[in-house]
């Protein structure tokens, strides 16, 4: 009985002992809210989750209160210090909320086991928040901060037990409560959108809206008139009906060196690359790089060239030039009379040894042979489309483009309708032109073609069997004048629509640079007392016209299907696919153009984007000013 006694009071005193020491353990602070989480800190120096339910009710959602400070030294426990046989689990940690009635009973919340010694937690033991940290708590026995563990309890020591806790699973670190932002204040700042603005250096396709580039089964028509290089009898007499010439064919792009021709020397000549900032030409050999039906067969020699002689030849005496134009140039004579001229080129002496010459009744037809054609494909070539269309201008004395397209081009560029890649593009091509025709083999070749050209107009007197007729004599200065005249005019084109260029251009960086000091005194919490309103305009027009633009863009891409729609369709005539191209190229163009103006706006919104609308402007004047110190030196070749 006196046993029994004892027991029950040494079990009595060592509850006693566990309660009074867990009161007497300092309390810490919590930031914003009671402890819900806190972490146990095994033997290993882990932290171990347990979740319990702690706290006053009426001090959750306070605001948080000053961080609290680690560094100062735990109070030391009452003597009623339970011994440690009976030590409390570490888990048993009170709540750090700063009134003791929060603190859990002991019954409830704390389980003694004989882990507990090794730092195991009791299931239903609170934990510390990662984030909270205890106050009055230091670590002199290097355990984690955030342990209420008192300084004079031993640390356990040894290998830990075979049977340690389990690791927590992470656990993700608390978001923070949804707040709204702070309400800006004079001299606060407040970020606004950054919409780049990317500057379009590559080079655009003008053939679609800008120049007529014939399709590949377009090129090879015998029919100068097809070819849009026919006679302009404007200065001959309307009394006299006069038809196109027709001309031998040559072979289109897709098949100049192809078999029995693929053994012939290659020349393929195309932009270097497609940057908008250099203009070199390019002489290619290697037909699987390229698309053939993006080149044309190319005469160096342009075949309007012999219907502009007729033009000056009629100019300066027509009396004695329109019957040789009109009646003997294109008349059909007996094959062996033309095939026994005295002078032959090269290409139909060796026509004539293989036995495979063609039939050739005309002085027109021997004439146009040494321009190039099925006979004569040495001096045949293929060149980029674009370059080919240009050159066709060029020589013959028009404009590289219509005034109203160009000045279009320009002016839609300075209000973001269009990218200046479109106009900048033109004015390269010029310099393209000059460049491809100052190529060796060009160059070469056309030396070459002069001089077989002059070896057939000199058999003009015995052709025609007048012996008085000389087509040489008049033709040397008329292809110098040529060469001189096309060099010039080009020259004053470039001169003249470069220094038009940066006059709207330099009125346009005028424009963004004041809108760009109007922006930043908005964008500026200093000088813009209402700056979040404003913003939050912004942010409404923004939204608005980009909704604006998509649609935009989808109509731009229903065009450009419809594009491509038409090159699939191969049961239209050469004229109703020129109509349909015509129409959808102006189509695009004005959806291009709806697309372009609602993007500026957009941009135009914020400070950031006009800034890169200023640098990409800077950048077009650059271009401009590094092609403008070229024009004075640009020189055709001469045959």
């Amino acid at each position: 009985m006196h046993i029994f006694r004892l027991r029950r009071l040494v079990a009595f005193l060592g509850l006693w002992s566990i309660v009074t020491y867990a009161l007497s353990i300092p309390q810490g602070h919590v930031d914003n809210k009671v402890l819900r989480d806190v972490t146990n800190i095994d033997a290993n120096g882990e932290f171990e989750p347990v979740a319990v339910l702690l706290g006053n009710p009426a001090t959750r959602g306070l605001q948080a209160r000053a961080k609290p400070k680690t560094s100062a030294k735990p109070k030391p426990p009452p003597s009623a210090t339970p011994s440690t046989s009976a030590k409390p689990s570490p888990s048993a940690t009170p709540s750090t909320s700063s009134k003791p009635t929060s603190t859990p009973k002991a019954t409830s919340t704390v389980k003694i086991s004989a882990s507990s010694t090794q730092g195991a937690s009791a299931s239903g033991a609170p934990k510390v928040s990662g984030t909270s940290k205890a106050t009055n708590s230091t670590s002199p026995t290097g355990t984690a901060k955030g342990s209420n563990k008192p300084t004079n309890t031993p640390k356990p020591t040894g290998t830990p037990s075979s049977n340690p806790s389990p690791s927590p699973s992470p656990r993700p670190s608390p978001s923070p409560s949804p707040s709204p932002g702070p309400t800006p204040t004079p001299g606060s700042s407040v970020e606004f959108p950054k919409l780049s603005v990317p500057y379009q250096n590559e080079a655009h396709n003008l053939c679609l809206f800008y120049l007529d580039c014939p399709e590949d089964d377009e090129d090879d028509e015998s029919s100068l008139e097809r070819r849009r290089v026919y006679r302009d009898n404007h200065l001959l007499s309307k009394r006299r009906k006069v038809g196109p010439w027709n001309v031998p064919n040559h072979p289109k792009s897709g098949q100049l060196y192809k078999a029995p021709r693929d053994k012939n020397p290659k020349h393929i000549l195309h932009f270097a690359n497609n940057n908008l900032d250099n203009d070199a030409i390019k002489d290619d050999n290697d037909l699987t790089k390229i698309a053939t039906s993006e080149y044309a067969t190319e005469h160096i020699l342009e075949l309007q060239t012999m219907v502009m002689f007729n033009k000056e030849l009629e100019k300066k005496d027509a009396k004695k030039w329109e019957p040789f134009w009109n009646d003997e140039f294109d008349k059909e004579r007996d094959e062996a009379h033309v095939k026994g001229r005295p002078s032959k080129p090269s290409y139909f002496e060796e026509q004539e040894k293989k036995g495979t010459t063609p039939r050739r009744v005309k002085f027109s037809q021997i004439v146009f042979d040494a321009f190039g054609t099925t006979i004569n494909l040495s001096n045949l070539l293929l060149l980029q489309k674009e370059i080919n269309s240009f050159k066709e201008r060029v020589w013959s004395f028009k404009d590289p483009m219509e005034e109203d397209k160009f000045k279009g081009a320009y002016e839609d560029a300075s209000t973001g309708a269009r990218p200046s890649s479109h106009y900048l593009s033109v004015i390269r091509m010029v310099f393209g032109v000059f460049n491809y025709m100052n190529t060796p083999i060009v160059s070469g070749n056309l030396r070459k073609i002069n001089n077989d050209v002059k070896l057939e107009l000199g058999n003009a007197g015995y052709v025609t069997k007048d012996a008085k007729l000389d087509l040489v004599t008049p033709w040397n200065p008329f292809l110098t004048a040529h060469f001189d005249e096309l060099e010039k005019r080009s020259r004053d084109w470039l001169k003249n629509k470069i220094e038009l260029v940066l006059v709207d251009l330099r009125a346009a960086l005028t424009k963004y640079n004041t809108m760009l000091d109007e922006l930043e005194k908005k964008e500026d919490a200093k000088q813009n007392k209402q700056i979040q309103k404003y913003k939050d305009d912004q942010a409404a027009k923004e939204k608005t016209l980009q909704a604006q633009h998509s649609q935009d863009e989808s109509k731009v891409r229903e065009v450009e299907q419809e594009i491509k729609d038409l090159k699939e369709k191969k049961n239209l005539s050469s004229s109703a696919r020129d109509s349909e191209k015509l129409r959808l190229g102006k189509k695009l163009l004005k959806a291009m153009q709806t697309a372009g103006r609602t993007q500026r706006s957009i941009h135009e919104l914020y400070s950031s984007s006009v800034k890169d609308i200023i640098k990409n402007l800077k950048k077009d004047e650059t271009l401009l000013l590094a092609w403008q110190k070229r024009v004075p030196g640009l020189k055709m070749p001469r045959p």
